[in-house]
C-alpha cells in the first residue's frame, strides 16, 4: 500500500531507524508495508558491498534473537493446553537458576514482594514466572506452539530470499531460554507479524502475501494470485486471552510508550529486549509487534530495531508514531 509504506518510511527516517518494520492487514495476510532501514541506492549497488551498514540486507525477512516477544507463544501454550492454572499466582525473587544458569527478570522492580499471575507477569515480562510456566509445560508443547504459528519457516513464496529463522528442537536449548525468547530461536520481522496477525483475528492464519496480480504495460490483469485457505491456529477463547494480556502490556506493562490512545481505539501488543551475545554482549536488539486499533484490529506493525536496547524505549514509540499515522490518514 502506497500510503502505508508512506509512512512508515517516513518515520523510520525521521528516528534514524536502523531495523525493519512490517505492517500486515489482519484479515487478510497481505503485507501493506515492508521497509529496511538504512537502505541504498539500486544505481549504484557496488559502494554498499563491503559497508558495515548491512544496508544489502533485507530486516524484515532476516532472522534475529528475538527475546520476550517469544513470551506470546509461551502464554498461547498455557492457554491452549490447558495444564496450566491460569490463576495461579507466581513469585518472582528477582532470578531463578535453572540447571547451571542464572536467569534475572529485568523487570523485578515492577512486581517484587508480592504474586502475580500470568496475565500480570506477562505485562510486566517477568522472567522468572515464565520460566516457571515454561518448566510446567515442557519444551515440546512451547516449541510446537512456535512452529504452530509459522516461526521457523517462511511465511511468504514470492520472497526468494526470505530466511526460514530457527526454532531449536527441545533437546538443544534448555527451558530457562526457550521460555524467554533467549538462546538458539531465532526469527524474522515477518514472522513474528503473522504471528500477530494470527492473533488479532481470532485464531486464523492467512498466509502473507505481497503480490495480488500481476498486470502487463497496458494494465491488463495477466493473472491473479488465488489466495489460500485460511488455517485456524488457535482456539477463539485461547485468542480472546491472548488479546486482553496483549492490551494489558500497553496499558500498564513494559509497552506503554506504544499506546495510540483511547481515542485512536488503542494498542495492543508485546515489547521484547533480545540480548545477542554479540561484542561482548553489548548487542541488545529491541522488539515490539502488535495491532491496532484494539477495540477492532485491522493492522498488524511488528518494528523491529538493530541494537536498540529496550523494546519498551526504542522500539514502542516508533510503532505508536506509526500507529497514530495509520489510523488518522488511512482509517479515518
Amino acid at each position: 500500500d502506497y500510503h502505508i509504506q508512506n509512512i512508515v518510511e517516513k518515520v523510520m527516517d525521521d528516528n534514524d531507524v536502523n531495523g525493519a518494520v512490517v505492517v500486515m492487514d489482519i484479515k487478510t495476510g497481505d503485507i501493506l508495508a515492508m521497509a529496511s532501514h538504512p537502505d541504498y541506492e539500486q544505481d549504484n549497488v557496488k559502494q554498499y558491498i563491503n559497508s558495515s551498514g548491512e544496508e544489502l540486507i533485507n530486516k524484515a525477512i532476516w532472522p534475529y534473537d528475538l527475546g520476550s516477544i517469544f513470551k506470546i507463544v509461551v502464554a498461547a501454550s498455557a492457554i491452549e493446553s490447558g495444564e496450566i492454572d491460569l490463576n495461579k499466582k507466581y513469585r518472582c525473587d528477582g532470578s531463578i537458576v535453572v540447571g547451571n544458569t542464572t536467569i534475572n527478570c529485568s523487570t523485578y522492580d515492577s512486581h517484587k514482594d508480592r504474586e502475580i499471575t500470568i496475565d500480570e507477569a506477562f505485562a510486566l515480562s517477568c522472567n522468572t514466572t515464565f520460566v516457571k510456566i515454561g518448566m510446567e509445560l515442557g519444551a515440546n508443547t512451547v516449541l510446537d506452539m512456535a512452529r504452530k504459528l509459522g516461526l521457523g519457516e517462511k511465511q511468504c513464496f514470492e520472497l526468494i530470499e526470505e530466511k526460514a529463522g530457527y526454532i531449536p528442537m527441545s533437546d538443544e536449548d534448555g527451558i530457562g531460554n526457550i521460555s524467554i525468547g533467549q538462546g538458539k530461536i531465532q526469527v524474522t520481522p515477518l514472522q513474528v507479524t503473522s504471528m500477530m496477525s494470527t492473533i488479532a483475528n481470532n485464531g486464523i492464519k492467512y498466509s502473507c502475501r505481497l503480490v495480488d496480480e500481476l498486470v502487463n504495460e497496458d494494465g491488463r490483469t495477466i493473472k491473479k494470485i488465488e489466495r489460500s485457505s485460511p488455517q485456524v491456529v488457535l482456539s477463539p477463547t485461547t485468542a480472546y486471552r491472548l488479546k486482553s494480556m496483549l492490551r494489558d502490556v500497553t496499558i500498564f506493562g513494559t509497552g506503554t510508550e506504544a499506546d495510540i490512545g483511547e481515542k485512536y481505539g488503542g494498542s495492543s501488543g508485546k515489547t521484547g529486549t533480545a540480548e545477542t551475545g554479540m561484542d561482548n554482549g553489548n548487542i541488545i536488539h529491541a522488539w515490539f509487534t502488535g495491532y491496532i486499533p484494539s477495540n477492532n484490529p485491522e493492522y498488524a506493525i511488528t518494528v523491529f530495531i538493530n541494537n536498540g536496547k529496550s523494546g519498551g524505549k526504542t522500539a514502542a514509540p516508533i510503532f505508536r508514531q506509526i500507529g497514530e499515522r495509520i489510523i488518522e490518514n488511512i482509517i479515518k
